[in-house]
């Protein structure tokens, strides 16, 4: 996901449709000094203030200047960029993010609100049939020192090691991709995936198969560990955590 920083723009019932439409989103004169900075491929997103939906997410596709569209909204939001749809969810309420209510045109967004934000988004797709096979058939129920609930003792091992280590993580992440999958952790200062493959069956070998393919078509920076790699962690996974400048001195 592009690591740009990102931006909201805000919208009516009244103006929502228009916004659409032109495939365009304004702001006032007033608030020119907020969007003036945003560059072609922005991460952007668009809040309905009377119904408090959060609809992305959007790229920008051209900078923000003056009447791009003059007669856009009758002229009452001159600042304009055009936008594109960079991926397409259903809206959310903007309160499941846990950034709003903000103040109301703090529209600039810090690399990690825009994380969260699409973490918002991701966790409404419903994950694959075979997805929630797996689920069903290894329940979480190790508790971490962090408070996450994982699937597998091993697991376990990890998720502490990285808390201990003061490693920020997230577990079972939606994979920001078009295909639905979901990483066994994922680490934001690396902007990495990490999967433990635990498992030996036939089921299991073609589940692991299925997700290192995807790891490998998008090119995204992924650490393999297996259950030899467990009984010797910390050797281990400082080494390959540096490959991603993760440091854990």
């Amino acid at each position: 996901m592009n690591q740009a920083k990102g931006y909201v723009f805000v919208c009516s019932n009244e103006t929502v449709e228009e916004c659409f439409r032109l495939r365009l989103f304004g702001t006032t004169e007033d608030y020119r000094s907020k969007v003036i900075g945003i560059e072609k491929g922005n991460i952007l997103f668009l809040y309905n203030l009377d119904s408090g939906q959060l609809f992305g997410v959007f790229e920008a596709g051209s900078k923000c200047i003056k009447n791009i569209v003059p007669h856009a909204w009758g002229g009452r939001f001159p600042y304009q960029v055009k936008v594109k749809w960079k991926r397409q969810y259903n809206p959310i309420n903007a309160k499941e993010t846990g950034l709003y209510p903000k103040p109301i045109m703090d529209t600039v967004l810090t690399q990690n609100e825009v994380r969260r934000i699409i973490d918002s988004f991701e966790a409404t797709i419903e994950p694959t049939k075979e997805e929630k096979d797996f689920r069903m058939a290894f329940p979480p129920k190790y508790r971490c020192d962090d408070g996450h609930i994982v699937r597998s003792m091993s697991e376990m091992v990890i998720d502490n090691w990285l808390y201990k280590s003061d490693i920020v993580h997230a577990y079972e992440r939606k994979v920001p991709i078009k295909e639905s999958m979901y990483c066994d952790f994922y680490i934001s200062k690396g902007n990495c995936y990490l999967e433990f493959w635990g498992l030996e069956d036939k089921e299991y070998g073609k589940r692991k198969a299925s997700k290192i393919e995807l790891y490998e078509k998008y090119n995204l920076r992924v650490i393999q560990l297996d259950s030899d790699d467990i009984k010797r962690l910390d050797d281990v996974l400082p080494e390959k955590l540096r490959k991603f400048n993760i440091n854990t001195q």
